[in-house]
């Protein structure tokens, strides 16, 4: 199963610091890994878009995740998602799409641990 991590990465205090910015990627990443330990393939926008942070316009970014959202087959919204524009936008796109949506990385893995890799 193909899972998009879906958490804060521009909004919120902090989120024009370059270090707070890289603090919300690696708790994203570690979403990540708890997937591929569950035998499933992540897909982590903070790691794959963002190194753009800067050199191109927040719709663009935006563009970027919702395309590689429409690849996956789940979204798991990780902590602080309902406080993030660009989260709320995945998740309503991912419920839209009828792709199943996570809350909670422990409801996440007892589900996807009934589901063949």
């Amino acid at each position: 199963m193909l899972i998009y991590v879906c958490a804060p990465f521009t909004t919120g205090p902090g989120a024009t610091s370059e270090w707070e910015r890289r603090k919300r990627a690696m708790g994203a990443a570690a979403v990540g890994l708890a997937i591929v330990e569950a035998g499933h393939t992540p897909i982590v926008p903070h790691l794959m878009f963002g190194l753009y942070y800067g050199e191109i316009d927040e719709s663009t970014a935006m563009d970027l995740c919702l395309s590689a959202l429409e690849a996956c087959d789940a979204l798991i919204a990780c902590d602080g998602w309902d406080k993030s524009d660009g989260c709320v936008r995945e998740v309503d796109h991912a419920g839209f799409a009828g792709k199943r949506v996570w809350y909670s990385v422990p409801a996440m893995l007892r589900e996807i641990d009934e589901v063949q890799p």
